[in-house]
């Protein structure tokens, strides 16, 4: 899924940073708890990521957002 918004970033030629991808220490949080905090980050950048779009005039109506959707 992070690579298809990889994808749309790179179409659209947004000037605009991707969330970045996280890595959690899990030494001491159990692995399931990491997991869901981390989808829970990645899923909260990205909606951000696609409002910022949306806002955009450059890509509000574009076809390859569009498409992605």
């Amino acid at each position: 899924m992070f690579a298809q918004f990889q994808e749309l970033h790179s179409k659209l030629g947004d000037k605009e940073a991707l969330p970045p991808k996280r890595i959690l220490v899990t030494t001491f949080l159990p692995a399931a708890w990491v997991d869901d905090k981390l989808i829970a980050e990645r899923k909260s950048g990205l909606t951000t990521y696609l409002n910022k779009l949306f806002k955009d005039d450059n890509y509000h109506d574009s076809p390859i957002l569009n498409d992605f959707l």
